[in-house]
Formats: structure tokens, sequence, C-alpha cells
């Protein structure tokens, strides 16, 4: 039983076809894009003084900076776990990109 595919068209249209409607990757795009806005947004709304009081608050543990932006954030506070919790990674290296905190 042969499933050799077959393409009719030319290369792009193939690759358009995958690319847009197969994977469906404009729509997952453009969620990308507004939640990665939406996260930018809360990183300029959260300001210094709100992060020193989540510092005063855990003042008798022995959290960084690293973990309180984590905690602000909703990030898992170990790297092994970044992948569990979707788009983790993405806030992650929002954050350590361009902190405003």
């Amino acid at each position: 039983m042969s499933t050799d595919l077959q393409i009719r068209g030319d290369q792009s249209t193939f690759e358009n076809f995958l690319l847009n409607e197969l994977f469906l990757l404009e729509e997952q795009y453009e969620f990308h894009k507004k939640d990665v806005q939406n996260f930018n947004r809360r990183k300029v709304l959260i300001n210094s003084a709100y992060k020193k009081g989540y510092k005063k608050i855990f003042s008798t543990a022995p959290y960084s900076d690293d973990d309180i932006d984590r905690i602000i954030f909703g990030l898992p506070s170990d790297d092994s776990e970044i992948f569990e919790k979707p788009l983790s990674k993405l806030h992650l290296d929002l954050l350590r990109s361009n902190p405003t905190l």
C-alpha cells in the first residue's frame, strides 16, 4: 500500500497550506501577539513599589528578585517545571529580556 503525497500547484501554495491551514499559524501568532502585549502591559503596571510590598510580605523567607517576579507573574518557581504551564517559557523569557521592575 502506497502513501505517496501528491502536491498540486507550486511549492508556495503547499507551504501556505501547511502554515496557515494545517497548523493555523496565523491564528496562533495573533493569539500569542495579544498575550505578549498583555504580559508587557502588566510589567509596566507593576511598579517597583508593588514589588517592594511583596518583598516586605516575604521578608522572613530568603526570596530572590527572580523568585518575587515569578510569584507576581504566576510563573513556576523551578525552571524544571517551566514547560508544564502553557506559555510559561515565553513569559519568563519576556521578563528576563527586558525587566521593568
